[in-house]
């Protein structure tokens, strides 16, 4: 593995953390017991951010005091466990046995949550002699808009007024937003880029009749809010005190806020019975797994006040660095996994992309600020298959065939208008077939960007326009025939249902549409496969990529398709595995080649340009399995966080979580990822492709 010339592992951050929190709350605990508060209700932002615009820097901590000497707690840690719900701390400082925990609750229906995590410190006196103890927890007030550091330009000041409650235990950070230009935001239910209704933070101590609350500024000139504690311990005696720091948008009563929180102990049953627990899966190892998956992406999904639905996020630099809810895509695949155990919740998430969608059936790539949506430069040309293969998912598992006759909004949400799922499976059929439309070979066309993003910065041969115009997706093609096939054969159970008797007619002629389409791309992608191995992965202007050097994802895709026959895809297979999977240790990298012209943004092996990514592989792992089950059960195990940590132990990224990618063999730093956790992809999609393989 490759090392920096101090001979740290490279993309190897120093600071490892793990995640709590619910659909209103995210908290990243660092390992050094620093933390960050993260609210993405409105738009994603950091309630304690550092002094620098950094991803991961934070400002939080936990202060000693003992016989006048003070002892900073952060980093001094002779432990750390996180789990689900908590990360604990245990320290041994001047014949004190201290335990240091955070947990949080988890949310019960798809649109509550708790926005607050309770800091429990127990301190035990281990010395012969009574001991004069001062604690105090602080958190920096420091809010930044996520977009707004992305971007590097400042157009919103924030500014804190502190106040404080000696009585009910609770030192406050109201935050105020001032624009830099008018026009941002007219008022708090508008969408717009920058939002200008920041929540209000508050650290409060549930032992208030002896808490000193106070506020500080800083070294850097930030206000920090402080909660102390005194005791008196005698020898062998051990006491807790507990806080509380949280934030809310509606300035309601913070006592109502936490009276949840104030129960004693870490809220380890409530976790219990909110999360699966694949009780029926022998393997230990992977059962717990499986259930670790579920409780990230519980931690992750987001409310959003603006849709007034929960979606999960992708995570990673997407939500957390770029402060974006991007793509589309992810939004409606991410909802895949809890079809088989949280149905409500998975229903939200779709809700959510219907939400996104405007009357045409267009599907804007990225939000970004309080609802505002947008393409940026990104006019991908898969948006509406995502939802359209989540739908019929959704059809084939849960078995609820009225969602299709619930009505959501149509984008803008202030707009009025309303449309039923059938209506808007209409509208994204339509803007598939018509907009997007097919190419001169008869396969969906690129526009500037499929799954692979990288194609819309390095397809530069030939100008722009010409590309966008002209350029095919064997990816897009291949996942169209798989997946509305599920679709159009779950609509077809709906025709002789009595609940649809008035729509029998609209549903035949949607459906044949449906057929026509598929079966007109089928024979374009036989077409590609004659006398070929493997399908190229892009047409453009006038190169083609992928013809000689394979490319994963479509080829993922065809091993899906019924009608190709076992033998076809017995040879795709055997070139996915010869060519891109044997070199391996998680499973096949997107592409045999990285590129080298300078063009690409991604170094070799790294990214789009030959990484390896979760979500292809699942597709693979989903196509191998109508060939050999037990390879697909082998490469399943293969794409474990547990075989990760075995084969890059270093890397403690592997032991609970991933980015969406990890740098393959062909890279010089295989094993790590530039791209930070937590990501919601590798959880959700281990959860889908067991359920899948179990089918």
């Amino acid at each position: 593995m490759k090392k920096d010339e101090n001979g740290k592992l490279l993309n190897q951050y120093n600071d490892p953390y793990s995640i709590l929190g619910n659909y209103m709350l995210t908290v990243f605990a660092h390992a050094s017991g620093k933390y960050q508060l993260i609210t993405g209700e409105r738009t994603w932002a950091r309630l304690n951010m550092g002094d620098t615009l950094n991803r991961v820097q934070t400002e939080s901590g936990g202060l000693l005091r003992i016989n006048n000497e003070e002892v900073n707690l952060i980093g001094k840690a002779s432990e750390v466990r996180f789990g689900t719900g908590f990360a604990a701390y245990d320290y041994n400082v001047k014949n004190l046995k201290i335990t240091r925990i955070f947990s949080t609750l988890p949310s019960r229906e798809y649109n509550d949550g708790t926005a607050a995590m309770k800091i429990s410190v127990s301190i035990k006196n281990t010395s012969g002699k009574v001991a004069a103890i001062s604690y105090t927890e602080w958190i920096r007030a420091n809010f930044e808009n996520y977009y707004q550091i992305h971007k590097n330009v400042k157009k919103v000041d924030y500014q804190n007024q502190i106040s404080i409650d000696k009585a009910a235990g609770v030192v406050v950070s109201k935050i105020s937003a001032t624009p830099r230009e008018p026009m941002l935001w007219r008022d708090k239910d508008q969408f717009s880029e920058y939002d200008g209704f920041p929540p209000l933070l508050f650290l409060q101590t549930l032992n208030k009749e002896k808490a000193n609350i106070s506020t500080r500024k800083d070294p850097k000139g930030y206000d920090n809010l402080l909660s102390s504690q005194t005791l008196s311990l005698k020898s062998g005696e051990e006491k807790i005190i507990e806080f509380i720091v949280g934030f809310t948008y509606e300035n309601s009563s913070i006592e109502s806020l936490t009276k949840s929180l104030q129960a004693k102990g870490t809220f380890r049953n409530e976790w219990k019975n909110r999360l699966p627990d694949f009780k029926n899966e022998p393997d230990d190892s992977l059962r717990a797994e499986l259930v670790w998956n579920t409780y990230v992406l519980h931690c992750m999904a987001t409310y959003s006040d603006y849709f007034k639905e929960t979606k999960i996020p992708l995570g990673a630099c997407y939500d957390y660095v770029w402060g974006m809810h991007v793509c589309t895509r992810d939004h409606a695949q991410l909802a895949l996994p809890m079809m088989y155990y949280d149905k409500d919740l998975a229903k939200s998430v779709l809700r959510y992309v219907l939400k996104r969608l405007n009357a045409k059936g267009e599907l804007h790539m990225a939000e970004h600020g309080y609802g505002f949506v947008s393409h940026g430069t990104l006019f991908g040309s898969d948006n509406q298959l995502y939802p359209l293969w989540a739908i019929g998912e959704w059809l084939r598992i849960t078995k609820d065939s009225d969602f299709l006759l619930e009505t959501t909004d149509y984008y803008p949400m202030n707009s009025g208008a309303k449309g039923s799922t059938l209506d808007k499976i209409e509208a994204m059929f339509l803007y598939l077939r018509d907009e997007v439309r097919t190419g001169k070979r008869g396969l969906v066309r690129n526009l500037n960007s499929d799954w692979s993003d990288d194609v819309h910065f390095v397809s530069a041969n030939a100008p722009f326009n010409r590309n966008f115009e002209n350029s095919e997706s064997n990816t897009n093609t291949a996942m169209a025939i798989s997946t509305l096939k599920t679709l159009a054969d779950e609509l077809e159970k709906c025709i002789e249902n009595e609940k649809f008797k008035s729509q029998k007619e609209r549903l035949q002629t949607l459906i044949s549409a449906i057929r026509v389409y598929r079966q007109n791309l089928l024979n374009a992608l036989k077409k590609e496969l004659e006398g070929r191995n493997f399908l190229t992965a892009y047409h453009f202007y006038s190169t083609d990529w992928g013809a000689d050097k394979i490319f994963l994802l479509p080829n993922a895709f065809a091993l899906q398709i019924p009608e190709l026959g076992k033998d076809k895809k017995s040879v795709i297979l055997t070139e996915i595995e010869n060519r891109i999977l044997k070199s391996e240790k998680l499973g096949a990298r997107n592409r045999e080649e990285p590129q080298t012209d300078g063009m690409h943004y991604a170094m070799p092996g790294t990214g789009e340009n030959g990484g390896f990514w979760w979500c292809p592989n699942a597709q693979l792992i989903l196509g191998v399995n109508a060939v050999d089950k037990t390879k697909a059960q082998l490469l399943f195990k293969k794409a474990s966080f547990q075989n990760q940590s075995k084969q890059f132990p270093n890397y403690w990224t592997g032991y609970w979580t991933a980015s969406d990618y990890i740098h393959s063999s062909i890279s010089d730093s295989e094993g790590a990822s530039n791209n930070w956790p937590f990501c919601s992809l590798p959880h959700a999609f281990k959860i889908y492709t067991y359920f899948k393989l179990k089918e």
